[in-house]
């Protein structure tokens, strides 16, 4: 049962992962419903991925690395830093410094948290790092993605990232477009930027 499960996770050290390519520098207001108090916080997401043979032979940290860097080209908001402007007024800074990426292996398998993998997820404390300096809402990295690997050989690719409340909508669009790079490796991404 997951809820007595025993494992260990190893960590690499945090480092962030800027666009292939330079952005604007602007600030971007955040649309009233967005900038509430009660919304300031972050939200963590976990996705497991099966193997598929577009990644045979490939590392899929460094293809993660480089599909995140490439995406954050045209979703370059999500490379930048929340500020806070006049009277409490949260802003994007878009500054181009990128988002923060860990890579982690944990010696547990899928089966071992049970059959039910879905919110409240186990254990989820033990695999989610909490990088110091980063669970803050302005000045900090839009966005945390963990690469976790599991023991297991059909899902080697299994992501765990936090977001400010705020990106649900260009947070899951970034993310569609970053799985697909990293799942079709030749897929080209040609998108307008925001």
């Amino acid at each position: 049962m997951a809820s007595s499960l025993s494992f260990k996770v190893t960590r690499q050290n945090p480092e962030l992962i800027p666009p292939t390519k330079p952005t604007p520098h602007e600030f971007k207001p955040l649309s009233d419903i967005d900038d509430q108090e009660g919304l300031r916080f972050q939200i963590p997401v976990i996705q497991f991925y099966r193997n598929t043979p577009s990644m045979e032979g490939k590392d899929p940290v460094g293809v993660i690395r480089a599909a995140v860097a490439e995406a954050l080209v045209s979703y370059y908001p999500l490379a930048g830093r929340l500020r806070e402007s006049a009277a409490r007024k949260l802003v994007v800074e878009c500054t181009g410094e990128g988002v923060l990426f860990i890579e982690a292996d944990a010696d547990v398998t899928l089966r071992q948290f049970g059959d039910n993998l879905q919110p409240p997820f186990p254990c989820l404390e033990e695999l989610f790092y909490d990088v110091p300096g980063s669970g803050g809402v302005t000045g900090c990295p839009l966005m945390l993605i963990q690469n976790m690997d599991v023991v297991s050989r059909r899902f080697p690719i299994n992501l765990l990232s936090k977001s400010h409340w705020f990106l649900r909508g260009l947070g899951s669009a970034f993310s569609q477009v970053f799985e697909s790079c990293f799942l079709v490796p030749s897929i080209l991404i040609n998108l307008k930027p925001l």
